[in-house]
């Protein structure tokens, strides 16, 4: 393998080097517009169910409560118990965002809801 010498003024930079930073500096560029584009994630879930009345497709608005609990019974509840009112039923199908904060830590949980 041979290199070749740059001569400028009375430094001597050899091709091999040049081409290190210039790679370098390729690779700064592209972590810095990679990294632009990267967001946190958030807390917040979508969750979406279905709700059946006397066995049929419920319709109509419905405030509904959702507690998270650590275990199916006698667990305890984590975050806030979140009410959403006047949700909208189609064919009995609903859609909420909730955010319980950080209690998604990958143990098992339990969602539990409250119809009115």
């Amino acid at each position: 393998m041979s290199y070749f010498t740059f001569v400028r003024g009375s430094k001597s930079i050899s091709r091999s080097f040049r081409v290190r930073v210039l790679f370098a500096a390729f690779a700064f560029f592209v972590c810095i517009v990679a990294g632009a584009n990267v967001e946190a994630q958030t807390t917040e879930i979508t969750y979406q169910g279905q709700l059946q009345s006397s066995s049929a497709l419920a319709i109509g608005n419905y405030d509904l409560e959702f507690l998270l609990f650590d275990s199916l019974a006698g667990g305890t509840q984590l975050g806030p118990t979140l009410t959403r009112t006047a949700v909208s039923l189609s064919n009995g199908v609903f859609s909420v965002s909730l955010d319980f904060g950080p209690a998604f830590t990958g143990a098992t949980r339990f969602l539990e809801i409250h119809v009115r």
